[in-house]
């Protein structure tokens, strides 16, 4: 039992100091921008197979006469991952606290990330487009006092051009929702409202008789608002409302933990396989050498006559 414990102690931290120089590894690739993503989970699978296979020959070699069973592999499999994930976890605590500070708010932001991306696959309701015409008429009518303040020269022209602009652009999203549906998924909406904002304010100037100033001003509040529709954002409003559902990290102890449990299962996994693969490699090569040399004297010599 000593021998057992000692060998899955070696090649417990062996493995578990491999695992954290490649989570050190990745930490230098994304600060020189580096896609060692893929690289690195592939030299993790790597290091977990040669690690297990090697604990598994050293403790047959030398401690069980050249034999030994699955049921036993897999415990010297089992118990060299345990003591990994140990070292491991102990590792990011102090990576996630020390090393890479930022690395929590990292993986966070990733997480929205996914989470924006899925949602932006999703159909714009026609809930969420009330919404976005009344919180982008709001938008538009703080544009209009800051931009007018005490210019009442214009300010009836503007007020019914803004009138006549917006009941059409209101209309054109509504209707669109029924005729344009690649155009109505969360990730594109934004772009495309503010392009038929744009478009709509051009048809407009069109049909005006001559520039003046107050269509100038028009341009420029149409123009402006056009920017701050962002914060109206269907998407946004969405994420912002599920923000309970993205899974979030809060200190270094949860995200270590997360990560090392991974590791700890690809390790029994793989265990199970290297666990075959030296118990049947021993069970073939047993017998190998059963084979009787002959001896030279019990072959029958020819006997010549003189």
């Amino acid at each position: 039992m000593k021998n057992w414990f000692r060998t899955t102690f070696l090649w417990g931290i062996v493995l578990g100091a491999g695992l954290s120089a490649l989570e050190l590894l990745k930490m230098m690739a994304r600060r020189v921008d580096y896609p060692f993503g893929t690289i690195a989970d592939l030299m993790m699978i790597l290091l977990i197979i040669v690690v297990l296979v090697k604990c598994a020959k050293d403790y047959r070699d030398n401690f069980a006469g050249g034999f030994i069973t699955f049921g036993k592999t897999f415990g010297l499999s089992a118990g060299a991952v345990g003591v990994a994930f140990i070292f491991f976890l102990i590792y990011l605590v102090i990576h996630f606290s020390f090393i890479e500070k930022d690395g929590i708010d990292r993986i966070n932001t990733a997480f929205e990330q996914k989470y924006r991306t899925r949602l932006a696959q999703d159909t714009v309701k026609m809930e969420d487009i009330d919404t976005y015409i009344i919180n982008s008429g709001n938008i538009l009518a703080e544009t209009k006092t800051s931009i007018l303040k005490d210019d009442t020269a214009c300010n009836t022209f503007v007020d019914n051009r803004l009138a006549m602009l917006w009941d059409c652009y209101a209309e054109r999203l509504r209707k669109g929702a029924a005729m344009d549906t690649a155009n109505y998924h969360y990730g594109k909406f934004d772009s495309y409202a503010q392009k038929v904002w744009i478009n709509t304010l051009e048809q407009l100037l069109n049909e005006e008789q001559e520039d003046t100033i107050c269509t100038t001003v028009l341009s420029q509040i149409v123009l402006t608002s056009a920017a701050g529709f962002d914060s109206a954002s269907p998407l946004q409003l969405r994420l912002e409302a599920e923000k309970d559902s993205v899974p979030r990290y809060n200190n270094s102890l949860t995200v270590a933990l997360m990560n090392s449990v991974s590791t700890l299962l690809y390790g029994l996994f793989f265990g199970i396989f290297t666990s075959l693969y030296v118990y049947r490699k021993e069970k073939y090569s047993c017998g190998a050498d059963d084979k009787e040399p002959e001896n030279e004297e019990d072959t029958p010599q020819e006997i010549t006559n003189d």
